[in-house]
């Protein structure tokens, strides 16, 4: 299969999917799934939007329970509507609890009762008038989630995204309402547009942070550049913003500025890296505390002269105290959410 839109298999890719297809065609498809990144998130991309939609409420009554049914034709109209590949309506009506159990019984309802059971926070429906709107929102929780031209989005807590049915082919164009995390895919014709009720983040490919409260739009640039601007300007008053680099949209006062982070570590809820070079113990585990919600009680004048140099990637918190505690030299106990530091200071050799 080719790695477009157009030339997808899917019917093979849906009984892949739920678990089904003989085994050389199951083969086929993960060898197509592992030969290029593409491939990879147009598969995770089709698996989220899958699994989240196709469990149906059919009614046969207003006080008739209702049977969980299946359709395979209708799957993947429904999976293209949602990425802008048809026109067709639907409508997504979550599992009522006590038919989730029984839902399980089959194959095709296992993988997206699993998904409503383990999250029910998220709902994804197309606008009802006309089916042009995708609206992804959650309740709470860190979650990820792939856009048609395979960007990546993270949600954090009360979070919603919404775009239209023809997102990467004449725009990509999105509302924010919250707090997210976007990996973009670069497409120098189609540029990638935030917008939130005060002001637009316009980018090309990066990854960026947008955050929007009562009194101000932040953006956070990990890599490459963006440019802020706010609604009530011009759209010639902006702020570009590089690698590392912070802006701020004040809302009272309508202003723009900007600064430059010397360190993006706190983005580990989006990107699960931690980076350090030289970096106070101190500061290591201040940062461990705000991001895992834990309590360090230590002595500040023994780890004064502690200095930490480590990159973390996707590490469990235990898994990065273990390492920091044998490379300073240090001992800890765990009581709860709570942690004490026990040390006698850091060599300077």
């Amino acid at each position: 299969m080719r790695n477009d839109g157009e030339h997808i298999d899917y019917d093979k890719l849906t009984a892949y999917i739920a678990g089904e297809g003989s085994a050389e065609e199951r083969e086929a498809m993960q060898k197509w799934i592992d030969s290029s990144e593409d491939n990879l998130r147009i598969y995770e991309q089709y698996k989220k939007v899958f699994q989240l939609d196709y469990t149906q409420d059919i009614l046969s009554g207003t006080d008739a329970a209702p049977e969980t049914v299946f359709n395979t034709d209708k799957a993947w109209d429904k999976v293209a509507q949602k990425t802008g590949m048809a026109s067709e309506e639907g409508k997504i009506v979550a599992l009522p609890e006590a038919d989730k159990k029984a839902a399980t019984s089959f194959p095709w309802i296992k993988i997206a009762a699993s998904v409503l059971i383990g999250i029910a926070l998220l709902y994804y429906f197309i606008n009802q008038q006309g089916g042009k709107q995708v609206v992804i929102a959650f309740n709470d929780g860190i979650n990820e989630y792939y856009l048609p031209d395979s960007s990546k989005v993270v949600l954090n807590g009360a979070s919603e995204i919404t775009y239209d049915k023809n997102f990467n082919k004449n725009n990509r164009a999105i509302k924010l309402a919250g707090k997210a995390y976007f990996d973009v895919i670069k497409n120098e014709a189609l540029p990638l547009t935030v917008d939130t009720e005060y002001g637009q983040v316009k980018v090309l490919g990066t990854t960026f942070v947008v955050e929007e409260n009562e009194d101000n739009m932040a953006v956070i640039v990990e890599r490459g550049k963006v440019s802020l601007s706010s609604h009530q300007q011009s759209p010639d008053t902006r702020i570009i913003l590089g690698q590392s680099e912070k802006g701020i949209l004040d809302i009272e006062k309508n202003t723009l500025s900007k600064t430059k982070l010397s360190s993006l570590n706190h983005l580990y809820w989006a990107n699960s890296k931690l980076t350090y070079r030289q970096a106070p113990l101190q500061e290591v585990l201040n940062d461990l505390a705000v991001i895992f919600e834990k309590e360090f009680l230590y002595n500040p004048e023994a780890i004064l002269d502690c200095r930490v140099s480590a990159v973390f990637n996707s590490q469990e918190f235990e898994d990065i105290l273990r390492n920091i505690s044998v490379v300073m030299n240090f001992d800890y106990v765990i009581s709860e959410n709570r942690i004490e530091i026990i040390s006698n200071g850091c060599s300077a050799d």
